[in-house]
């Protein structure tokens, strides 16, 4: 029942033809993707099939994604995926990372495993920070203040960089035709196949296949007289999330690259444990802030994962003690879960299940490792409980807790 209404609830607000949720603008939602690729291994269903491949093409083909660097956007401003909301966002690359790794395997596609392959590598390239965490982000706005302004191109500026046969190539593979609104600029998407962009720039495939690798590198080159400004703090939270990306990946294949990263990335968030609790963030030398309950799930998740795929012990034992420690912060068994253990607003209301929003659900995800590690399983048993009213009333946006539900009845 829960899982029939996880699955109705997205498509109540699915867009079947274009792919994702809603009508406006558009947003990923990797919680509720990555919960509905796990039913759809569990529970094979030909529609739920076809939206998620038309829902991760087009989020992988359009504008969403940036088809020179790499990396997605944090969302777009129309219903067709082609006009961004030009941030990129730590946590959106290491979600969709972990959405396209799932997708590759539940759905059988190679090619989304690549889409994965290229968003981590978009991160290990452009946003590593200085103690070995990630930056938070890279703004929307250019140096000069304009949208989008380190994305864009004119004709004129088009041309100046490539030949005219590259020009033309262009053209074609990256569907340079039109701007993505009125004023803005061209912005590269892949809306046709090789195949068509060869026969429309009047070259075999092969041709384009050598040819584009050139033409991409002339346009970075170009581009990066003009990148965005860096948010350069190093967040807890969204460096967990990234750690469960990589190791998700090394657990598809141990690609060196990846394995080092996430060696890395596990030591950056063990210097922010002071032996009670998690710092928020890194800013330069400082460590900064309060840590949450995402701080702590998010952690915990990166680091039992890297463990189970890098046989990292030490990362597993942390990963315990911080989960333990967090039930004590920000859990109580009458009155549900709130985000901040800091108690100086006790009468904030508390949550007997955390929605699913940009994020998955800190206390779903908490919920999730500690009962992978056996920790504190009577609080466990008890959080399970509370979140059944909130979950069978709105199952779609509390997807991540409908699928603990949905597990534990089946175990």
């Amino acid at each position: 029942v829960v899982a029939s209404g996880v699955v109705a609830g997205a498509f109540a607000i699915a867009d079947e033809l274009g792919g994702g949720f809603g009508q406006q603008n558009k947003f990923p939602m990797e919680p509720q993707l990555l919960v509905l690729l796990d039913l759809q291994e569990s529970r094979p269903d030909g529609r739920l099939d076809g939206f998620l491949r038309t829902t991760l093409t087009a989020m992988a083909s359009r504008g969403l994604r940036d088809h020179l660097a790499g990396g997605f956007f944090r969302y777009t401003v129309d219903p067709d995926w082609r006009t961004p909301h030009f941030e990129k966002m730590l946590y959106n690359q290491a979600l969709l990372a972990r959405v396209y790794l799932r997708a590759a395997d539940v759905l059988d596609e190679p090619l989304f495993a690549d889409v994965a392959r290229d968003t981590l590598d978009f991160v290990l390239n452009n946003m590593a920070g200085t103690d070995g965490g990630f930056i938070a982000s890279l703004s929307a706005v250019d140096q000069q203040g304009r949208e989008g302004g380190a994305y864009l191109w004119d004709e004129a500026a088009l041309s100046d960089t490539l030949g005219q046969g590259e020009y033309q190539l262009a053209r074609a593979y990256w569907s340079l035709e039109e701007d993505v609104s009125p004023d803005q600029g061209l912005l590269p998407q892949r809306l046709r196949s090789p195949a068509e962009a060869a026969r429309m720039a009047g070259l075999s495939e092969k041709a384009v296949e050598q040819l584009v690798p050139q033409i991409r590198r002339k346009m970075l080159d170009a581009r990066a007289r003009r990148l965005p400004p860096r948010d350069p703090k190093e967040l807890t939270a969204w460096n967990g999330l990234l750690l469960w990306a990589l190791a998700d990946a090394v657990a598809l294949s141990p690609d060196s690259r990846y394995v080092e990263a996430a060696r890395e990335v596990a030591g950056f968030v063990r210097t922010m444990w002071n032996g009670g609790g998690l710092f928020r963030a890194r800013d330069g030398s400082r460590v900064i802030g309060e840590a949450s309950l995402e701080d702590s799930a998010y952690v915990a998740a990166g680091l039992l994962r890297w463990s189970e795929t890098g046989g990292d012990a030490r990362s597993g034992r942390l990963a315990r003690e911080i989960a333990a420690t967090a039930w004590d912060s920000y859990f109580d068994a009458s009155l549900g879960w709130r985000m901040d253990a800091s108690g100086r607003l006790p009468a904030m209301p508390r949550d007997a299940a955390m929605q699913d929003g940009a994020l998955p659900a800190p206390s779903a995800v908490l919920i999730g490792v500690s009962r992978a590690m056996g920790v504190r399983r009577g609080l466990v048993d008890q959080a399970l409980i509370l979140s059944v009213k909130s979950v069978r009333e709105a199952p779609v946006w509390h997807a991540t807790h409908a699928e603990l539900l949905v597990t534990s009845a089946e175990g």
